[in-house]
């Protein structure tokens, strides 16, 4: 008995051919071809649901009114999506016939086409992403999902050239006041263009802004034809980097920027970081990784609308780039980031790069050092803002732009501080002002003090 059992004579053969597949190939065509009768249907019918609700569903846009059923309140993107609706069964169709065609010559290679097919769709996305149409759609539909304020939110509006302006649409001098969130809160862009005249003024700032995401943001500034750049530059900014800032630097990622970024990089520290740099470099030919934060985000957030801003700011009607942060968390962070390590000559080297861009072109750089809560300040050692002063006041004479030291600025006390980095509306004066002059006096023009006080 027992070798009755044992024995292989008596089991069934396994089948090991093609048909099982093809049973189940010519079952999944069969639902596709019902799937493509009832497609034309269903996108008919909810025509007016989605003309009434895509909106909400990806704006979180309240919608009102009945439902309409009159092809007048049919909206485009509705019509796109049933369209796409109908034609998805056709393109699912079209793919099984293919299948089934390569399963009767059987002569594909054993290659993992689906790992392949899923690369070229990733790929093939970055025309689709950079239309201008889409980006619009693309930004709008994340500025929802997006806290308010963050690093995140800021690159959105850079994404839609979407930047604070004041002055003449089409003014000369164009300024531009690029870099953090210092600049950011440190020019009154009505009282600047009022001091200047026919000038146009424009914040291009970023939460977090640091020197290594200049050369990077090269090619995205020369499409702001700026005839003057302002920056501020401080200790704070040079000596508290101490690895690739990927996640700052990924949304602007292009093989331009990227390559005058690595040749400022020692060969050593760009081995190093070779994750972070091929990173960027994938970053540069696939808008969708390049944007994955935002897409990360907004699938998983997809009904959370977190893109009101501050209490404060909301009653007062102005923008902020970053948290504000109390002094004691200020001071805990400076003493952890600030430090001498090998990205101070990177930084350095970034900055430089920058300006020699900027003066071989013709564009007047004014960079001004940048400065902290005077409480700040001493927990770092002195020597770093000495060292900073003295390579950028080396730096302005060998490139050829202005470096306006603190010792030429309005003294900034305790009181002309928001909080540990960001100066109030008493310091935002006096920036302001110093700036009006130094425009004013790189001109030859007089400053109106009136229109500088009262815009």
């Amino acid at each position: 008995m027992s070798s009755s059992i044992s024995s292989s004579d008596h089991l069934p053969a396994e089948d090991i051919g093609p048909q099982p597949s093809a049973e189940s190939l010519a079952r999944e065509r069969r639902f596709a071809l019902w799937s493509c009768l009832a497609a034309p249907v269903l996108a008919a019918a909810i025509l007016p649901v989605t003309s009434k609700y895509l909106l909400y569903a990806i704006y979180l846009t309240p919608a009102e009114g009945p439902v309409s059923w009159e092809p007048r309140n049919f909206t485009r993107q509705a019509l796109a999506l049933s369209a796409f609706i109908a034609a998805a069964p056709l393109v699912w169709l079209a793919c099984l016939e293919i299948q089934r065609s390569i399963l009767r010559l059987n002569r594909l290679p054993k290659l993992p086409w689906g790992a392949l097919l899923a690369v070229a769709a990733v790929l093939g996305s970055a025309p689709l992403l950079t239309a201008p149409r889409v980006r619009w759609f693309f930004v709008e539909w994340c500025k929802i999902r997006t806290p308010n304020p963050s690093f995140a939110r800021n690159t959105l509006f850079w994404e839609q050239r979407n930047f604070e302006s004041a002055g003449s649409a089409d003014g000369r001098p164009k300024i531009g006041l690029v870099g953090s969130s210092q600049v950011y809160a440190g020019f009154d862009l009505a009282q600047l263009a009022a001091g200047i005249p026919h000038s146009s003024v424009e914040k291009n700032c970023l939460a977090g802004f640091g020197p290594v995401q200049y050369p990077m943001l090269i090619g995205r500034l020369d499409e702001r034809d700026f005839s003057a750049v302002v920056c501020m530059i401080s200790a704070f900014d040079m000596f508290r980097e101490d690895e690739l800032p990927v996640n700052r630097l990924c949304w602007s990622a292009n093989a331009r920027g990227l390559q005058r970024l690595l040749s400022i990089m020692p060969n050593k520290t760009v081995w190093r970081e070779r994750s972070g740099a091929g990173d960027l470099a994938f970053s540069c030919c696939c808008p969708m990784w390049r944007l994955r934060e935002h897409f990360h985000r907004t699938s998983l957030e997809y009904w959370w609308d977190v893109s009101k801003p501050p209490e404060r700011a909301a009653a007062n009607g102005e923008l902020v780039l970053a948290i504000s942060v109390r002094l004691d968390e200020a001071k805990d962070s400076i003493r952890r980031n600030v430090q001498r390590t090998e990205y101070v000559d990177v930084n350095f080297d970034a900055f430089r790069l920058f300006a020699r861009h900027l003066c071989d072109k013709g564009i007047t750089l004014i960079v001004f050092e940048g400065q902290l809560h005077p409480d700040l300040e001493p927990i770092y050692p002195k020597k770093f803002r000495t060292e900073t002063v003295e390579r950028m006041k080396e730096m302005a004479q060998s490139v050829g732009f202005d470096y306006v030291v603190r010792e030429d600025l309005p003294p900034l006390n305790i009181s002309d501080f928001a909080d540990g980095y960001h100066v109030n509306e008493a310091g935002r004066q006096k920036l302001t002002h110093a700036l009006v002059r130094i425009c004013q006096e790189k001109s030859g023009t007089a400053v109106d003090e009136a229109s500088v006080a009262n815009p």
